[in-house]
């Protein structure tokens, strides 16, 4: 229930952003606000049903006011007017999905076996985009145990170029060798 008023909130707010266009600025906004007010402190006040909603409204005009965009602001009035204020990460999340989807962009989990240096993130990041036509945003992941290369993940697929990887392609193409002459081999 609470993701699609989530997304209601979502669509409204990115409406109303793209009217402005400011959709850009929003998104960095959300991003600031849900990062700066949603430790475990933050969640305990706004569950609070002993605090008064003036209160809580008054903490975030100070944290807020006149720093945000004005519809962003007069929505996290709503939000806890609503009791909603712990929803706000959910309607970021479905936000960041509009941008996305308006924007031809997706999401792609790098993995790789050392840290990357910007030039080798942006170059794997063009060459993914211009195969797969679309902008990317990458997180990028570091794993030793792939030994080197990398495996990218992008919409539930995932391309494995690692050496971890291809050694266990090859285990997997040995043994079943084995088994269709007859050689059985236990681990």
């Amino acid at each position: 229930m609470a993701s699609i008023i989530a997304k209601n909130y979502a669509i409204a707010l990115f409406e109303i952003a793209e009217k402005a266009q400011t959709v850009k600025t929003l998104l960095e906004e959300l991003d600031t606000v849900v990062a700066g007010t949603f430790g475990d402190d933050v969640r305990e006040y706004f569950l609070s049903r002993t605090i008064e909603q003036e209160k809580k409204k008054n903490m975030l005009t100070r944290l807020f006011d006149g720093k945000i965009d004005r519809y962003f602001y007069n929505m996290l009035m709503l939000l806890v007017d609503a009791h909603r204020f712990l929803i706000l990460p959910s309607i970021r999340d479905e936000f960041v999905r509009l941008y996305q989807a308006k924007n031809n962009i997706r999401e792609a989990r790098i993995i790789t076996a050392f840290a990357l240096s910007d030039t080798e993130r942006d170059t794997i990041v063009a060459a993914l985009g211009k195969r797969l036509s679309c902008g990317i945003n990458a997180v990028i992941i570091v794993r030793p145990e792939l030994i080197g290369g990398i495996v990218i993940e992008v919409d539930g697929t995932q391309y494995d170029y690692s050496v971890a990887g291809q050694l266990a392609s090859m285990k997997e193409r040995i043994l079943k060798k084995n088994l269709e002459l007859g050689n059985y081999y236990e681990d």
